[in-house]
Parts: C-alpha cells; structure tokens; sequence
C-alpha cells in the first residue's frame, strides 16, 4: 500500500520561475530602498547579505553510482520478500531485480537560520510505465523521525526484512524521549548480517520534524518542516527500488525546494514594503501569498543510470 503522505512536487518551469521572482524581487526591492533613502543608494535595512545569499545558494547532488548496489533477492528475509512483491498473488520476488542506492546533497542557502518554513527533497525515477522502478523503503523514514529531528551521524544497517536498524551515538541518545529510546532498544543489533551497512549516514537540519513518503511509488521525498541550517550542510538519503527484470537503465530526477518564511521575508522588507510600486508588491505576493499559491525556489538535476548487472 503506497505511503500516506504526499511530498510537494514543482515542476521544472515553476522553480525556474521561483528562482527567477526571487531575484526580480529582491533587486526590486534594493532599488525601493534607495529611492526612500534620497536616491542616493540602498537602505540600510536592505543592505543585508543575507538577502544576496538567497541568490548564491548552494545546492548539488551527489552521483546516484557512488553507493548503488545490486541486491540479491536469496538473503531477503520472508518479511523482506512480502514487502518486495507487494501482492504475493500476483506477483513473484524473482521477477524483479532490486538495488540500494544512497544519494547526498550537499546544500547552503544563507548564514540566517530561520529564513525557510519547509524543505523539500524528492527523487523520482523512470521510465514510466510497465518498466517504472518502485521504492520500497528509504531512509530518512518516519518511524525514527525523532532521531532525525535531533540531527547527526549514524551508523545504519538494510536488514533482510527491509527495515532499518540505526545506531544512535550516546549524546544524541541524551536528547531523545523515553518512547524513542524503547524503540531503539526494541530494534536489535546493528553492525553484522545486514544486507547493507552505512556506517557515517548524515542527516543534520537543525532541530525539526520530518517526514517520508514513497513506498510503493516511482518517488522517494522528504519534508523538513523548519529547519535551521546555521552552515552548509550534507545530508544522506537511502532508497531500496526494484525494477523489472531485465532493466538496463532508469532515469532519475532530484530536487531540493524550499519555502521561504513570510515573516523573515517580511522583516526583511518592512521598511519599504508600505510604499512599494505595484510590480513589487505582485513580487512580494508571489511569495507571501495563499500558502499553495507561493512560489518555491530551489534547484533540479537529472540522471541517466545504467544499472549495475551485480
């Protein structure tokens, strides 16, 4: 059964677009700033970097080969083949071939760390169609999503069943709750008989909540709701997919998006925001408007992958 949750989705022409209004407004808005100065130059309140940072953002990918494994189908546990097949009466494991694959971003959008309201990564794959790859289970998931929202390194492990076990370091362990701790301890050992081991999985937004969603899709993608990213940061994402036997090649779309925060965006503004000509104020309400309405800005980069045969 696919996941619940739907992650955000932008197509390419919207980010684009996102990108583009967000530097005709903020060049719109320097301009403003002057004029209220005497036309002399820019406002103080709009003489600040992290304005200009928004236009520098980093954003890249890692490469989808530098962790893409083959799996083989024998060691699936019983559990693992049920979640490999989806409908047992339909379908048999054999059929299919299946691959881990671990993506990183590495990502910097400002020295402010409080200038977003939701970041976005998605992944989605192709061809679509009798060929279209399904996720099976990925990483960061929801189940741990109270060790993500306190951020780190971990060591992980894929078991046979397709469920992760993570090994949390003792001073993240600390900052966790009660039930998270029992949950932890209810997992068994990591380290050893695993299908895969990460032993340095990064995911580190600051405190925040997170939530995944793909399983029985052609995506994978997260939500971080609030984070505080106070330096460029790295981040790992794991993905288990299978693919009709006999694929050579999928395809592969990334994207990280984010939603800037109205009322950082606003303070920022404030001291022209009330006598701004009317294309500024359509540039501002492109960002500040109805939530689902707001433009995002972000990056997107694609793949071609040939498949590894083992």
């Amino acid at each position: 059964m696919p996941d619940p949750i739907e992650i955000p989705n932008v197509s390419p022409d919207e980010l684009s677009e996102g990108n583009d209004l967000l530097g005709d407004l903020i060049k719109a808005a320097k301009v403003a700033g002057g004029e209220l100065s005497g036309g002399g130059g820019v406002d103080s309140a709009l003489d600040d970097k992290s304005l200009d940072e928004l236009l520098t953002a980093k954003i890249e990918f890692g490469s989808p080969y530098a962790k893409l494994k083959k799996l083989p189908v024998e060691r699936f546990s019983e559990a693992g083949i049920k979640t490999a097949v989806e409908d047992l009466r339909g379908e048999t494991p054999d059929a299919y071939e299946y691959y881990f694959m671990l993506m990183t971003t590495n990502f910097w959008a400002g020295s402010e760390p409080k200038h977003m309201t939701q970041l976005v990564i998605r992944f989605d794959f192709g061809p679509k169609g009798k060929a279209e790859p399904m996720v099976l289970t990925l990483l960061p998931d929801t189940k741990w999503r109270k060790v993500w929202g306190v951020g780190g390194s971990f060591k992980v492990d894929l078991k046979g069943d397709l469920t992760w076990a993570v090994d949390v370091p003792e001073k993240t362990l600390q900052l966790l709750d009660m039930e998270a701790k029992a949950a932890l301890d209810q997992q068994g050992a990591v380290g050893g008989g695993g299908l895969i081991e990460v032993p340095e999985f990064k995911f580190d937004y600051g405190r925040f909540e997170v939530a995944a969603s793909g399983k029985h899709n052609s995506y994978a993608g997260w939500t971080v709701a609030n984070p505080e990213l106070k330096q460029q940061t790295d981040a790992d994402f794991a993905i288990v997919f299978r693919v009709p036997k006999g694929t050579k090649e999928i395809t592969l779309e990334g994207k990280l998006f984010y939603e800037l925060s109205t009322a950082w965006l606003e303070g920022k503004l404030s001291n022209v925001i009330q006598t701004l000509a009317r294309r500024l104020r359509d540039l501002i309400n492109a960002f500040l408007g109805k939530p689902e309405q707001r433009k995002r800005i972000g990056q997107r980069t694609t793949w071609t992958i040939t498949l590894p045969e083992a």
